[in-house]
């Protein structure tokens, strides 16, 4: 029970100015409420929510008005072996005690009063919790919860002190100790990535009783300790949507509605009210004075805005309170005279916070203007933020031309023969990656067990730990085994989330006590692994401790790990949530580092980073990559989806998407990276970049994106070697959907630019968030001839946009954003769908296009392809029509999840002007129908530009291997090389012709020598191939590479269904082969023989026609297709093994060149399978794993093969 209150009306409403502040002077000089910070934000006193004005609260009301609670559980008379918590509001709603024994009564906050303990402890614990009736939250638009906890301090993350809601993904929460170790509220209607979230400056104090108050109502959610307020955020949710007809209660005090501990420590006095309380009626719930503001944090600002635009003064500021507990208060600014961000320059605005003097000085800019600064370094260039976390299957999925064009340096991933997921094994991708890039691969040994968090078996703690060593044990003779050249490409990481996991509260862990709590067991774990280990292999690498996040208690692990001599030659720890947590914990690291380990200056890897709104969107991953090489550390994109994809960069085993591309410009960059300042300093989804100055090479290259609207990117202190004119490449790099197949970089414009004091400039009129751009500057040319751009128009239509008729219409979405980054990024936030098997739908696009012509038009759509109605089918056909005629029919794309979007392409005619562009469900003569169920999120048009004849590779712009860049070209020495990453459409010949202006070259294409002509046809791989050309003679000049499509290659095809079939592989009708047949089941001694021709001995490119539907059982978000092998023997020879990634289903083909050496006449290509075995060549998964399918015994269905001359020389 409280005390009578202490406060009277008018020194609440005092209190209340006091902590938040007045009304500004004027509005429109405060920022918007920040309701658009990321889900998952830094907990940062700079990221924190801003509160509202005192213009947006309530006014202060008398004691009066302060109503009756809904509820009101003060546990002072209740006997809790009856498993009832009385409701003393008289309204009758008494709670429900659940697991009542392991509940106590102990004193309350105020003498006399009782309280209730509770114990905490793993959620399928008999830990105690009260359930709440639902009609606590039935029907209210606005609450109000109060109640006085005696948290004891448990740092086990995400005990929540009370859940009111449906479930986990609806509900309203309060928790002592997030992720982050702070003090969280957050409400949600569309589970844990769309929160709306309100975070403190730390954790709530322990072992005190605190008045912890949360109102939701008015638009916004506020946290109050102790009667004043710690932070506020905008939010649209009532607490009625918290709840439907089908909720059971209202939720919980002491347990939440996700598999997080349960509370550990008293509640008294738990009150909800059916309105959202006024800051004064806060302040007299809380019965006493409330804390007031000793010092605030920082008294003056730096801020920028764009010309015209208001600046967006920060609305609060940290500041300390007399009870220790810092929070947020309201600034209040002095209006701005418009003139004062009419044009460029720098003023200062002045406002008071708590009656302490603020000021902040604008700087206005122009509108997306980045400065690089070309004069000043900051550091070597690193390539660090190109890694991935289970990015290789396993050799050739994906390829080395996509390892070693994204310059991959790192790969986090599984045990060797672990059960985790399929492939991925770490000894059987070390070799591809070393090969590649000479990266390394570090080891999560952990993943030898099944299950996340991991089963870790074992009936006792040290039965646990001793069977764990065993398997150490084993992954580090496995290492021993392989060449020295690849035994130092290997970093162990012997724990992966610890506190998640093995040294967690869960039901797999070492005691259910969180090392963050008590650290104890993991140490001594710790150390015995590192024993273990460096006993085998002293030269051994170890990383470590590999957390979900940079937890507080790592500067712990750092002074045991000193002290027991067992510190991990890594740090490694993971970011999931927001590019500025790089920077900022990144910093936190060293500053430990430097207290606890002077003079030395580990290595990091964050082995883990960015989520699915940001992977495959080239806009959203540019800025990670500014936040990772500003910090010079290594890290590795998360794995949310599918192993061997470079996560989310790769497509099918050889083809990029966009993010391929901006890593493959990322990886280009050399020499030291220069000063960039972009618009909004370190402010996630803004504009963000990198760029680098290689004085040996004469050029400076610049990646940035994230924003839409206009840029001005401007270069200062330009090296006066580069002359007094630039010439400058200025390329876009779009987003393609996750397994969307993207062309490289868009050439914009290249142009020769006038250096004006040291200065140029390039302005866009429109950037678009989704892409990256990319901007090489080198010395002005001589020569006007510039490459034509491959467009002369485009256009984007969204789905949601255009007109629906017909039956079966849905408008999905919001789907991913900033707020919500668990969900994958759609153009525009919504797609469509309704376009099914039985639909009578049709989706009309009003397009306006500039002139006559034939257009490129890509459909951006996805099915699931586990999905009932996608099944028999695969990929969802759809009719395609202009204007109501010149139908066509294309079949949309599948993905391994939903909202996985990928494009199909064709071409239409159109003339200028105004047309209706239509996918229906049926066509126009009623004889066919959909078959399956797709959505869409949009259309693209664009105009080819008919100048563009060829695709050209400026030499300048390749990979120099010991060469330089001249005007007008790259010039080689003897041995030196220039590498070209070429696209190609499809598995198909093209002419490479080579403009060398000066000396020899030879050429080689992906790593098959072609000869030293300077004009060649080739058989490309669909997707990216490397083009390496390397000089012959000293001097040699190559000023570009052109390349068209040609037939000058004879191709022949081969039918799998007229090949010899053996044993009980068999021939099936699939109707997207080509010859509406393929054959399946080839394994064992069931193989499958082709007899092909060769008018004369040589390399011949073999393309393969397939498809591969094998899937395992997932354990949990990552679905876990298989890539099947086929072992290819050339008349009997010893078999070349080729790996064919998952295709998403049995009748979706792809394509997959091989070269092979055949002999003049006739030959014969015999296709065979069988499960490998595990590392050690004689057990197997499936007698390991008899449950798990992680090897297939297959190979791929196989439609037909072609086989082509892989080169020829060409006058």
């Amino acid at each position: 029970m409280r005390p009578p209150r202490l406060l009277s009306a008018a020194s609440a409403g005092l209190l209340a100015a006091t902590l938040l502040g007045s009304a500004p002077a004027s509005a429109a000089d405060l920022p918007s409420p920040a309701a658009d910070l990321p889900a998952f934000a830094s907990a940062s006193a700079a990221d924190l929510p801003t509160p509202a004005s005192a213009a947006d609260l309530p006014a202060p009301a008398s004691a009066a008005d302060l109503p009756s609670p809904v509820v009101a559980y003060e546990f002072d008379a209740d006997d809790l072996s009856t498993g009832v918590v009385t409701d003393s509001s008289g309204n009758g709603l008494n709670g429900t005690l659940v697991n009542s024994a392991t509940a106590a009564l102990v004193d309350g906050a105020n003498p006399g009063d009782q309280a209730i303990q509770l114990p905490g402890g793993a959620p399928t614990s008999n830990g105690a919790y009260v359930q709440i009736p639902k009609a606590v939250l039935d029907g209210r638009t606005e609450l109000t919860v109060s109640t006085r906890v005696k948290w004891d301090g448990t740092t086990a993350p995400w005990q929540w002190i009370y859940a009111l809601g449906k479930d986990n993904s609806r509900y309203l929460f309060s928790t002592p100790y997030n992720g982050d170790g702070k003090l969280r509220t957050a409400v949600t209607v569309n589970s844990g990535g769309a929160e709306s979230q309100v975070t403190g400056s730390a954790a709530l104090p322990a072992d005190a009783w605190k008045t912890l108050t949360v109102t939701l109502g008015g638009g916004r959610v506020t946290t109050y300790l102790d009667g004043a307020a710690v932070n506020s955020t905008a939010t649209t949710i009532t607490p009625a949507q918290l709840v439907d007809a089908s909720t059971a209660s209202a939720g919980f005090i002491g347990k939440s509605f996700y598999a997080d501990p349960l509370f550990d420590g008293a509640v008294d006095d738990f009150r909800v009210y059916g309105t959202a309380l006024t800051a004064a009626q806060v302040a007299e719930d809380f019965s006493a004075t409330p804390p007031s503001v000793t010092e605030i944090s920082e008294t003056s600002f730096n801020i920028r805005t764009t010309i015209g635009t208001p600046p967006r003064l920060p609305a609060s500021v940290p500041a300390a309170f007399t009870d220790g507990y810092d929070r947020n208060i309201a600034i209040t600014w002095q209006p701005v005279d418009p003139a004062s961000y009419a044009q460029r320059g720098t003023f200062t605005v002045t406002g008071t916070a708590a009656g302490t003097t603020v000021t902040a000085t604008v700087t206005v800019i122009r509108e997306g203007e980045l400065t690089i600064d070309l004069g000043t370094t900051t550091g070597a260039f690193h390539g660090g933020a190109a890694g991935t976390l289970y990015g290789l299957y396993g050799d050739g999925v994906p390829t080395n031309n996509l390892i070693e064009g994204m310059n991959l340096r790192t790969v986090s991933t599984k045990a060797q023969d672990g059960p985790q997921h399929p492939g991925a094994d770490a000894l059987e991708v070390v070799k591809p990656l070393a090969d590649s890039t000479d990266g390394d691969v570090y080891i999560y040994m952990t993943d030898i067990h099944r299950g996340f968090p991991y089963q870790w078996p074992g009936s006792t703690p040290q039965e646990k730990l001793t069977l764990f060593k065993q398997k150490i044990a084993k992954q580090v003779d496995q290492v021993a085994t392989l060449d020295p050249e690849y035994q130092d490409n290997i970093v162990f990481v012997p724990f992966n989330e610890p506190e998640g996991n093995m040294f967690g509260t869960g039901e797999w862990s070492y005691n259910q006590v969180s090392w963050l709590n008590n650290p104890a067991d993991y140490f001594q774990a710790w150390d015995d692994v590192y024993a273990l280990i460096k006993g085998k292999l002293p030269g051994a690498r170890i990383a470590g401790p590999n957390t979900s996040i940079l937890f507080d208690q790592v500067k712990g692990f750092l002074e045991h790990a000193r002290d027991a001599g067992t510190l991990p030659e890594v740090i490694t720890w993971h970011e999931l949530s927001h590019p500025e947590a790089v920077r900022d914990n990144v910093a936190k690291y060293r500053e430990w580092e430097a207290e606890v380990l002077p003079g030395q200056h580990l290595p990091i890897n964050i082995n883990e980073y960015a989520f699915n709104y940001h992977t495959s969107v080239p806009g959203q991953m540019i800025q990670w990559i500014s936040a990772i090489e500003e910090s010079k550390v290594d890290a590795d994109i998360a794995y949310w989806n599918i192993d061997g994809n470079l996560s989310d960069s790769a497509v099918q085993a050889n083809r990029g998407n966009g993010q391929w591309w901006l890593y493959n410009a990322y990886g280009q960059m050399t020499g030291d990276t220069v000063k960039v300042t972009p618009p909004y300093p370190g402010q996630n989804y803004t504009l963000q970049g990198v760029a680098t100055l290689d004085t040996g090479k004469k050029q400076a290259r610049a990646i940035f994106g994230g924003s839409a609207g206009a840029g001005y990117i401007r270069f200062t202190d330009v090296p006066k070697s580069f002359g007094k004119t630039v010439h400058a490449w200025i390329r876009e790099i779009p987003w393609t959907g996750q397994v969307g197949d993207s062309a490289p970089p868009r050439l914009i414009a290249e142009q020769n630019l006038t250096v004006v004091g040291g200065e140029v400039a390039v302005p866009f009129d429109k950037l678009t968030e989704a892409s990256a751009y990319e901007i090489v500057l080198g010395p002005g040319t001589k020569s006007d001839r510039t490459t034509a751009v491959p467009t002369t128009w485009s256009g984007s239509f969204e789905a949601e946009d255009a007109t629906y008729t017909g039956g079966g219409y849905s408008r999905n979405g919001p789907e991913g954003s900033p707020s919500d980054v668990s969900k994958f990024y759609t153009s525009g936030g919504f797609n469509v769908g309704g376009l099914r098997t039985g639909s009578d739908g049709v989706l009309d696009f009003t397009v306006d296009v500039p002139k006559d012509g034939t257009y490129d038009l890509s459909v951006f759509a996805n099915s699931l392809n586990t999905f009932d109605l996608v099944r028999e089918q695969g990929p969802t056909n759809v009719f395609l029509r202009v204007d109501g005629t010149a139908e066509q029919e294309i079949f949309l794309p599948l993905g391994y999840k939903w909202v996985v979007w990928d494009h199909a392409d064709t071409t239409v005619k159109l003339t200028a002007g105004t047309h209706q562009i239509s996918l229906a469900a049926r066509s126009i003569d009623g004889l066919r129908s959909t078959k399956g169920d797709a959505i869409v999120d949009r259309i693209t048009l664009s105009l080819p530009n008919p100048a563009a004849t060829s695709d050209v590779y400026e030499a300048e712009l390749a990979s120099l291997d010991h060469a330089r860049t001249v005007s007008g070209g790259a010039e080689l020495g003897r041995g030196s090389t220039a590498t070209f990453w070429v696209y190609s459409p499809s598995d198909a010949a093209s002419i490479l012709d080579f403009s060398v202006t000066r000396g020899s070259a030879s050429v080689s294409v992906n790593g098959i020598d072609v000869g030293n002509s300077r004009k060649v046809a080739v058989s490309l791989s669909g997707g990216v191939n490397k083009i390496k050309v390397k000089g012959l003679s000293k001097g040699t000049v190559v000023d570009r590479l052109s390349v068209r499509g040609s037939s000058v290659l004879p191709a022949v095809t081969y039918e799998a269904e007229s090949a010899v079939v053996t044993g009980s592989a068999a021939v099936v009708t699939k109707s997207l082969a080509s010859g509406g047949s393929a054959v399946t089941g080839i394994s064992d001694a069931s193989t499958l023989r082709f007899t092909v021709p060769a008018a004369k001995a040589g390399t011949y490119a073999l393309r393969i026609r397939y498809s591969n539907p094998e899937q395992a059982v997932a354990t949990h978000y990552n679905p876990d297709p298989l890539a099947r092998h086929a072992d290819v023997s050339v008349n009997g020879g010893a078999a070349k093994r080729v790996l064919f990634p998952h295709s998403f289903h049995d009748n979706n083909f792809w394509e997959l060149t091989v070269p092979v050496t055949l002999r003049r006449g006739q030959n014969t290509l015999t296709f065979s399978s069988s499960e490998l075995p595990n590392f050690d060549g004689v057990t197997y998964a499936s007698d390991d794993w008899p449950d798990v399918l992680l090897r297939s015994q297959y190979a791929p269905l196989i439609d037909k093969v072609t086989v082509a001359p892989y080169s020829a020389a060409v006058r």
